[in-house]
């Protein structure tokens, strides 16, 4: 029978540390290497927040992560999303990538709007991109309202003041 020396035992125990390391390192990161995916490219001229590992969702559910992010130094108004997807998941062509908030703290994510197209998307196809309106956008034109509501209410409270002077109240308490 041969005997296992204490520097195999050692360096097996390496060994296998660096692997479940790798593998710890790339699940925190939102990648899992166990699981097939499809790569989708999605241009966008502004991506609000958007980060590597931030989820792509289908009405809500996760069906892959976006894997990279490129810069276009060609042409500055253009980045580049890769988005790792579920290879189980069949796209069809027209389908659009927006960026939208998920929540009210600022995550930003990719939901995926799908076509009703017959024809499917091949891996490494692109896929059309689009942004939510940001939530300033959202409430500017609120923003206005209030602004004119308090311009209002501000006019309003002045003419009161004019008209209860001290001999308008004086007049208002013998009335009574």
């Amino acid at each position: 029978m041969m005997k296992i020396t204490n520097e195999a035992k050692v360096g097996f125990i390496v060994v296998v540390v660096i692997a479940m390391f790798y593998w710890g390192f790339n699940f925190l990161k939102g990648r899992d290497l166990f699981q097939k995916t499809n790569e989708y490219h999605v241009w966008y001229s502004r991506i609000g927040g958007l980060r590597e590992s931030n989820i792509v969702t289908i009405n809500g559910y996760q069906v892959g992560v976006v894997k990279k992010l490129n810069f276009d130094i060609m042409n500055p108004s253009h980045l580049l999303a890769t988005l790792a997807i579920d290879s189980k998941v069949r796209l069809p062509k027209g389908t659009i990538a927006r960026i939208e908030n998920i929540d009210l703290l600022g995550t930003v994510g990719v939901e995926l709007i799908l076509s009703n197209s017959k024809e499917i998307l091949a891996d490494h196809d692109t896929l059309m991109g689009d942004n939510e309106l940001s939530l300033n956008e959202q409430v500017a034109p609120l923003k206005m309202k209030v602004e004119n509501m308090i311009e209002s209410f501000d006019s309003t409270m002045t003419t009161l003041r004019r008209l209860m002077d001290p001999q308008t109240t004086k007049s208002a308490k013998q009335s009574l």
